[in-house]
């Protein structure tokens, strides 16, 4: 038991020094190198550089084509024979198509890059924040006189480290759920 007892103050007092260490050196060097990244080119386009033509053809609803007072049978064989006869030319609106003629739809390389920038940054992040949550709560004294002035104080820290670490899980999840529907879409 003794052991044990050593073993957790000896974890106790490094978790101490690496807060310490992270707080004092390591973040504010992480300040600035975020801010290199984000002042990057990779991240001053414009939305007309940034921007993918995904190619995906739509075919004729004959059901919308028609004009009034046209017949559902002719408007129905005028479709039909539009995309029989000219498959380059897809109009932009339409029915919806469940094979990609063109073939896969390719991801937006400028936003890859960028969440491939991001992504290291952001799960070193939630690490970090991880230990300075704990960091916090073995610096919170036990309240014997009263006093909780520092206490509130170190409450405030361990929230906001808490809400960093769960922005952070926030972007990383919704990451994730995008490159699933993605490959969803691929199939």
């Amino acid at each position: 038991m003794n052991t044990e007892v050593g073993r957790l103050n000896a974890y106790k007092e490094k978790t101490k020094v690496d807060g310490e260490e992270l707080v004092l050196n390591v973040f504010p060097k992480r300040v600035f190198e975020m801010e290199d990244i984000l002042a990057s080119d990779m991240f001053f386009l414009e939305g007309k550089y940034v921007h993918s033509d995904v190619n995906i053809p739509y075919p004729i609803n004959p059901h919308n084509s028609l004009h009034p007072g046209d017949d559902m049978d002719s408007g129905l064989t005028n479709a039909t024979d539009k995309l029989t006869n000219d498959k380059q030319q897809f109009p932009s609106k339409g029915s919806f198509v469940y094979a990609l003629p063109n073939g896969s739809v390719s991801y937006n390389k400028h936003i890859k890059a960028m969440i491939e920038k991001t992504k290291p940054c952001l799960t070193q992040l939630m690490i970090e924040a991880q230990l300075v949550r704990l960091w916090v709560q073995f610096n919170i004294p036990r309240i014997e006189d009263g006093n909780n002035f520092g206490v509130g104080i170190q409450e405030e820290i361990l929230g906001e480290a808490s809400g960093i670490e769960r922005d952070a899980c926030t972007f990383l999840d919704q990451v994730t759920r995008g490159f699933l529907e993605i490959s969803l879409i691929s199939r």
